[in-house]
């Protein structure tokens, strides 16, 4: 692989959160499948949080049932911002996963190559059809020293989608 070229990816996870998801749901659901062709596919409820009209209830609800529909995990209002509770209950070294949410890459810190991209994006990665990329630069870091106590690395996870909400 040369930086610059394309290539193809297969992505196994993806995230959406409810300020732009339902675009993303009703894109999937245009597509015609009737469940998702990812490893783990989580919908957070974790952003907009403030009921002042039915507009955001009606969300949630929509949301809730298309993630029921076709087979996405929902994590609830109240769980914690998307990309942090992602990382901490579904992220596994090695994997490759795509959000809807800006801080989505900070699960590169366990080894996963995370894309934060828009919604279609993420409809399309649903649909299991690889992603084209432009192969990037790869950087080799080595690490000296001993960890602190209290410091470990992420383990591996031995189911897909192993995590609870």
């Amino acid at each position: 692989m040369v930086p610059g070229e394309e290539v193809f990816i297969k992505v196994d996870q993806t995230l959406t959160h409810d300020i732009n998801a339902v675009m993303t749901y009703l894109a999937f659901e245009a597509i015609g499948l009737d469940r998702i062709r990812t490893e783990c596919s989580v919908s957070y409820l974790d952003h907009n949080l403030l009921y002042v009209d039915h507009k955001t209830p009606d969300d949630h609800i929509y949301l809730q049932s298309a993630a029921k529909k076709f087979g996405v995990h929902v994590s609830r209002p109240g769980n914690g911002i998307c990309h942090t509770v992602h990382v901490a209950r579904f992220g596994v070294p090695g994997k490759i996963s795509m959000g809807g949410d800006s801080h989505t890459p900070h699960g590169g810190s366990i080894g996963m190559l995370c894309i934060g991209v828009g919604g279609m994006d993420v409809a399309t990665a649903m649909t299991g059809v690889p992603m084209r990329l432009k192969m990037p630069r790869v950087v080799q870091v080595y690490l000296t020293g001993e960890l602190k106590p209290g410091v470990n690395a992420k383990g591996k996870r031995n189911h897909a989608c192993s995590g609870y909400l």
